[in-house]
């Protein structure tokens, strides 16, 4: 799956357009229009024209005499290609002020709104009990709710910098740890990149996904991948430890991954990757592609993934079951060690009040067992409490009545 295939059509167009290669360790193509504040409003039109504009990214001061749009990385392309063949993708109005000189193009601009920042909590708790010296340092891009550095920081690592553009991902990781990760990975400066030792991403999925379009590197979200190769090749961090969905193995024919390693590559790293399923450890079937890069060559031969099929054989046999790798499927509840646990000794207990919350309405219901899914098989769309939930969707709330999996009743679930 490592080998290149030829991409056709508009998939090939969209790659050769993107930073993907050679400017692969400059990141996703960033800029911002500059303009005086008389044409602020025709050139917010003229991009949102395109939905080129930055919605995140609020108009900031350039100098003392012009503002800044900043523009999404598709924009970004045709922007800087203006003036040749790809002229005609950038919007009338736009194009006009471009060439007149009443506005210019940026390249490369970013902007930072806010620096991220400890809560006051956070800092008066650090101010009175210092942190010992971290065994390593460690930064994380698409940080999500902080899955990572749950991980990291048990290790004895320090997270030095952190980044997810979500704004409700990035409140829960604010309250999980005390500190504010910065947005929009694209509008961070390479020098206000801090020095560190490992590079975590679970880059985002959505384009290498089966359940999408599956436009891999070619869709903007797929293209993000590169900011990672930005970070790596401005910080050269001694290792990498990145995540993405399974299928990004199978995506344009493995097309994808064959650049994603390569710009690796290229960037002066060793790969190496390996499938693994949270089942292993957790209650939920949750198969990801790891990939393990290292600056150092002997590192990279020397680095074993862990075996969790066999830990949690050894897991089975230390409680004297005699199956090795079974699943949660019958296990009687209580009897596995703590990371073990069964789907139902995991959920927290509701009061009546609060369940009314999370149920299903007589509308929905109803479209749940119109669903092809519940005709052909009801039992798939309840969760198994006593064993383990299917892999966990960010789409449940609008995909109900297809995907997600409902928490039977009480007396349902007893067999009353």
């Amino acid at each position: 799956c490592l080998r290149g295939r030829r991409v056709h059509g508009a998939k090939c167009l969209a790659v050769l357009a993107g930073s993907s290669m050679p400017g692969a360790a400059s990141g996703v193509a960033v800029g911002a229009v500059v303009a005086p504040k008389r044409h602020l409003q025709t050139v917010i039109k003229a991009l949102d024209e395109r939905q080129w504009r930055k919605k995140r990214t609020k108009v900031h001061e350039y100098d003392c005499e012009h503002l800044a749009v900043a523009v999404a990385p598709e924009g970004a392309r045709a922007l800087d290609a203006f003036g040749s063949d790809a002229e005609s993708l950038v919007p009338a109005p736009l194009a006009a002020l471009l060439r007149d000189g009443a506005v210019r193009w940026a390249t490369g601009h970013r902007h930072v709104s806010a620096a991220a920042a400890p809560s006051p909590a956070a800092a008066a708790a650090a101010a009175a009990s210092p942190a010992p010296p971290p065994r390593f340092r460690y930064a994380e891009l698409f940080a999500g709710v902080g899955g990572f550095r749950l991980a990291l920081d048990g290790l004895g690592g320090r997270c030095v910098f952190a980044s997810e553009i979500d704004p409700c991902a990035a409140a829960t990781y604010e309250r999980n740890f005390g500190d504010a990760p910065l947005g929009d990975i694209t509008e961070v400066p390479d020098e206000d990149l801090p020095a560190h030792d490992l590079l975590t991403a679970g880059f985002p999925c959505q384009s290498f996904s089966r359940s999408g379009e599956q436009r891999g590197l070619g869709d903007a979200r797929g293209d993000l991948f590169f900011e990672i190769v930005r970070v790596a090749s401005r910080c050269r961090p001694a290792a990498l430890l990145l995540e993405n969905v399974p299928n990004l193995l199978r995506v344009d024919n493995g097309h994808a991954l064959h650049i994603i390693v390569h710009a690796l590559t290229r960037a002066g790293y060793h790969c190496r990757l390996q499938l693994a399923n949270a089942a292993a450890l957790v209650p939920q079937h949750r198969e990801r592609l790891y990939l393990a890069a290292f600056r150092d060559a002997a590192a990279a031969a020397a680095f074993r993934w862990p075996s969790l099929p066999e830990a949690r054989g050894a897991a089975h046999r230390a409680l004297g079951s005699g199956t090795v790798g079974v699943g949660y499927h019958g296990t009687p509840p209580g009897t596995l060690p703590p990371q073990y646990r069964t789907l139902g000794e995991l959920l927290e207990p509701l009061a009546d009040e609060e369940r009314s919350r999370y149920e299903l309405s007589e509308t929905q219901w109803r479209q749940v067992r119109s669903s092809l899914e519940w005709r052909t098989n009801p039992q798939w769309r309840l969760a198994q409490l006593g064993g383990a939930a299917r892999t966990l969707r960010g789409s449940y709330r609008k995909s109900y009545s297809r995907f997600s999996e409902f928490v039977p009743p009480a007396r349902v679930a007893e067999g009353v």
